[in-house]
């Protein structure tokens, strides 16, 4: 959930130019990231293999243009977060309608072409996997109309891999036009659904203050602290994925005030928990940048992998953050 926090990273780039940018929807291309990558090569009958296989359904069924195909490859309770909506979809009548929505906006003609590219595929035991990659819509000529980053959370069934959860975000560099966040129309959740994951909230809202407390401070290094030794990052505003400690701590260092944030204040709320195993949890939620007078700056919606610890605290396996890209 602090990952709203990292999403910080480009808080940096975002306040220095404002940039704000909004495309014509957000594509539910987050939904690649359940295909995970068209470049696995799929040699092995391992991880890699169990994926590329879920991959080469979904970008089939999407450049297709099956809502429904696209949604039965997630799990019964799967969820979807993508920078282009304000809330998650949960469960896959709505991932379903999503998916209709997105189809019809991106590929209502069946012109358009959807791929992905998977970068690292690990196996976390218990049945669950997570993945990231990036992805890319084409027209018919070839030009990119969106791309940007995906990570995927999937669990074995058997009847094969599940999506547990999709957080896809568009990259920055890809759009066109900005977006004046303090003028969009905000959706508010309805509910939270919390399930065996609501014994963690504590310990989830505790990671996010220190996010929280370590972006004002412009401390690199403590917001690097709260990932596994081997976590990954993916933030909107950032053009490649940061992967381990030392990666992510270099990164936010380029981009943080050495002095911290004044007058800004970055805020998370927690909407959906999942506990996957004794050692994962599943959540995602929404964060918004505001003015110290309370104008939005920024917003949109986070998914995260957390490795639970033996005190009960939590490490961050994965942060995916993107900005809201459309003006709903």
């Amino acid at each position: 959930m602090a990952l709203v926090w990292c999403f910080v990273r480009n808080v940096a780039a975002m306040f220095r130019r404002m940039r704000k940018y909004s495309t014509t929807s957000a594509l539910s291309l987050a939904l690649l990231a359940a295909a995970c990558g068209s470049d696995a090569s799929g040699t092995d009958s391992g991880p890699e293999q169990q994926i590329a296989t879920l991959e080469a359904r979904f970008l089939d069924a999407f450049n297709k243009g099956d809502a429904s195909a696209l949604a039965s490859l997630f799990a019964e309770d799967g969820v979807r977060v993508i920078s282009g909506a304000q809330l998650p979809s949960t469960g896959r009548e709505q991932i379903k309608k999503l998916f209709e929505a997105d189809l019809a906006q991106h590929n209502a003609n069946l012109d358009n072409r959807l791929s992905s590219k998977l970068r690292a595929v690990r196996a976390l035991g218990d049945g669950i996997l997570v993945a990231d990659g990036a992805f890319e819509l084409k027209d018919k000529s070839g030009a990119v109309l969106l791309g940007g980053k995906w990570g995927c959370v999937y669990r074995e069934t058997a009847d094969g891999l599940e999506v547990v959860m999709e957080s896809a975000h568009v990259a920055s560099d890809t759009l066109k036009e900005p977006i004046d966040f303090s003028k969009v129309k905000r959706q508010e959740a309805s509910a939270a659904d919390f399930g065996e994951g609501a014994k963690h909230l504590e310990a989830m809202q505790k990671q996010i203050a220190d996010y929280q407390a370590a972006i004002k401070a412009g401390d690199a290094s403590g917001i690097a602290g709260l990932f596994v030794e081997d976590g990954v990052q993916l933030v909107s505003s950032s053009p490649k994925p940061h992967v381990g400690r030392a990666d992510i701590e270099a990164a936010l260092k380029s981009v943080l005030p050495e002095g911290g944030y004044t007058g800004t204040n970055l805020d998370a709320k927690i909407l959906g928990v999942r506990q996957l195993s004794d050692k994962l949890l599943c959540a995602n939620g929404v964060w918004q940048i505001t003015k110290d007078d309370g104008g939005v700056l920024e917003l949109g919606q986070w998914g995260n992998l957390m490795e639970i610890q033996a005190d009960g605290s939590l490490k961050l396996i994965l942060e995916s953050t993107g900005a809201l890209h459309v003006t709903e």
